[in-house]
């Protein structure tokens, strides 16, 4: 390490480092819920884990609102250092102004297009920018961008992959806000214990925030491509290092190390992410 203050004042972690310590506020209140619900179920120690269950619905409601507030601050930042991973969170492939939030898409990255596209107007450029009329570069413009600056290579994350995991960590989020919100009412009006329902949600929602915090980080190590090439070329050796590959200029299916994504390989050049057009495999 050359310097630890660059380390500890790195921009990145005053969006990233509350939102992953609130992200585990959320897993332990949800948690401390399931599990007294299970209890409250069986009529099992009322006196422990009726407090219990105060407490996981407090912290679990608070946790919940501002890991939501610190996600929409990250990706305000997140479109001002790492764009290419917005752009694919949403499989937007075109700069647009009044930019629309996709849904859901089937995303055909060989063709770089979408179809079967369910999407609200507008919502993009407001999550990106806080204003609905702000343009959003797409995935293409920003190819191009990074080639200009960084050499030749395909600098594109697996987008659909990209895309899922982070609408599958949002759906988990709102789901866990709603339900949340719904015991924190039941349990001021004291109808939560009489409610088998809400308590049997509360214990099957137990795994949920594990998968939000799991497609969280699929979605923050796969949507960033490694930039292998800006390092020292003693830290490119080795068979890590082969893994992130870009196509050779004049071949793109012959590849050697240098710029892709984690985990990436050789499916830059000859697998389903590659760029389009000819190859010579010879």
């Amino acid at each position: 390490m050359v310097d630890f203050l660059a380390l500890v004042t790195n921009p990145n972690i005053f969006n990233q480092f509350p939102h992953t310590v609130l992200a585990g506020l959320v897993t332990s209140a949800f948690f401390i819920m399931g599990i007294s619900a299970y209890h409250m179920l069986r009529g099992s120690h009322p006196e422990i884990f009726r407090p219990s269950m105060r407490l996981g619905i407090i912290t679990g409601l608070l946790a919940t609102v501002l890991v939501i507030i610190t996600g929409h601050i990250s990706g305000l930042h997140m479109t001002q250092v790492q764009p290419m991973k917005i752009a694919a969170a949403n499989a937007q492939w075109e700069t647009a102004s009044y930019a629309p939030l996709n849904l859901v898409a089937w995303i055909d990255q060989q063709q770089e297009k979408n179809s079967m596209v369910l999407a609200i107007p507008a919502l993009e450029s407001f999550l990106a920018h806080n204003s609905f009329s702000a343009e959003v570069k797409g995935i293409k413009d920003i190819q191009r961008e990074m080639e200009a600056r960084f050499g030749p290579g395909y600098y594109v994350p697996p987008v659909a992959l990209t895309f899922w995991s982070f609408r599958i960590m949002v759906a988990a989020g709102f789901w866990m806000l709603f339900l949340v919100l719904y015991a924190y009412y039941l349990e001021r009006k004291g109808k939560l214990e009489s409610s088998p329902g809400v308590l049997k949600a509360l214990l099957y929602t137990i795994p949920v925030p594990y998968i939000a915090n799991t497609c969280g980080w699929i979605m923050a190590e796969v949507g960033a491509p490694a930039l292998d090439s800006l390092w020292p070329a003693a830290h490119r050796r080795g068979p890590i290092a082969m893994r992130h590959q870009r196509p050779a200029p004049d071949n793109p299916c012959r590849v050697y190390p240098g710029i892709g994504y984690p985990g990436g390989g050789g499916r830059v050049a000859s697998g389903p992410f590659r760029p389009r057009g000819t190859c010579n495999r010879t």
